[in-house]
């Protein structure tokens, strides 16, 4: 065998060899974390919450869960007129800490096309036989729509507007399909008032490290702070990595930081560390999932805010009563640019 075969073998060998490192630097591992959402319509942060639906069964019949829900929870929900709200704003008799719920449904009907599958026997001069066949029926559908505007109970200045939507098709009248879409959107308005708990998965990169492999079995079982000290302590090792490698020792450490932090109550100083991280991640590697890694971060801490905000609006809310006069409309409460009917 000549110098230039072997050289050429050594080149191809060389080139596997970089191949499988590769993979080894970029495979992931996985882990589940909680977080927590704010709700997204924090009507419980007001001591006292009037609802007015629109005059079509539909809303009042969504209007009605509604008050079932926050009746006492310390909130009282009461419900009332335009009339009977303009009559208490003019004698000045409104309270203080309090907003207007108004509730709005719309509903379209149409059909749709279902396909459903059928046999069918064919016969002819050499015997009958089976075949499938598609056929696509007409089914009735509903689209139902529902809108939610928040005012200031006593200026009745706007807070917030919300639209849900649902469907609903198959068999079945098209009484039948609406009353279902008006239980979902019920259903939707409802679970809008609660803060909530979000299951994500959490996938962190594999290094050709040592340490590294204990380090991320410590973060796959959720002990987060033990992780990202693992991860710390490798830093110095993983500086001398290439490239690549480095940007996923980085974007592991972020993630760390991040949730780690989410449990705690001075959260903001582990995000910022998390944020760096992941802006060192990109610069070494600039992959999607980096980028990904950073705005998701970005979204997390506005959650934080959000939810110590309703906190806070609550905590001054309910201070401050069910007594005139107005103050200006609470901190934290979330605006959404959903276009109103």
């Amino acid at each position: 065998m000549d110098g230039r075969s072997t050289a050429r073998k050594s080149k191809r060998l060389g080139a596997v060899l970089g191949a499988v490192a590769l993979i080894g630097a970029c495979s992931t591992t996985a882990a589940t974390a909680r977080i927590r959402v704010p709700a997204q319509i924090p009507l419980r942060t007001f001591p006292y919450v009037v609802v007015i639906p629109e005059s079509t069964p539909d809303s009042q019949v969504i209007a009605r869960g509604l008050l079932d829900r926050l009746q006492g929870s310390p909130s009282e929900a009461i419900l009332l007129s335009e009339t009977a709200l303009a009559s208490r704003r003019a004698q000045r008799t409104m309270p203080a800490a309090s907003v207007v719920v108004r509730i709005f449904t719309r509903f379209d009907s149409s059909f749709v096309s279902r396909p459903s599958r059928n046999n069918e026997t064919v016969c002819g001069p050499n015997g009958c036989f089976t075949r499938p066949r598609t056929v696509f029926v007409q089914v009735p559908l509903v689209h139902g729509e529902l809108f939610i505007e928040v005012h200031d109970g006593p200026t009745d200045a706007r807070l917030q507007r919300m639209r849900f939507t649902a469907d609903e098709q198959g068999g079945g009248v098209d009484v039948l399909l609406r009353d279902r879409v008006v239980a979902r959107l019920g259903g939707q308005l409802l679970e809008a008032l609660e803060p909530r708990t979000a299951i994500v998965r959490v996938e962190f990169e594999r290094v050709r490290l040592e340490g590294m492999e204990s380090a991320l079995d410590l973060l796959e079982a959720g002990r987060w702070s033990r992780g990202r000290e693992r991860l710390e302590a490798l830093r110095p090792k993983a500086e001398m990595l290439p490239a690549r490698a480095r940007a996923a020792y980085f974007y592991n450490l972020g993630l760390a930081l991040r949730f780690e932090g989410q449990g705690q109550r001075e959260w903001s100083g582990l995000f910022e560390r998390a944020e760096d991280a992941f802006r060192q991640a990109v610069r070494l590697d600039p992959r999607p999932r980096y980028d990904d890694a950073l705005r998701q971060l970005r979204d997390h801490r506005r959650q934080l805010l959000a939810i110590a905000a309703q906190d806070d609006a609550a905590e001054h809310n309910f201070r401050l009563g069910r007594a005139p006069p107005p103050p200006p409309p609470p901190p934290g409460y979330l605006q959404n640019r959903t276009p109103a009917p």
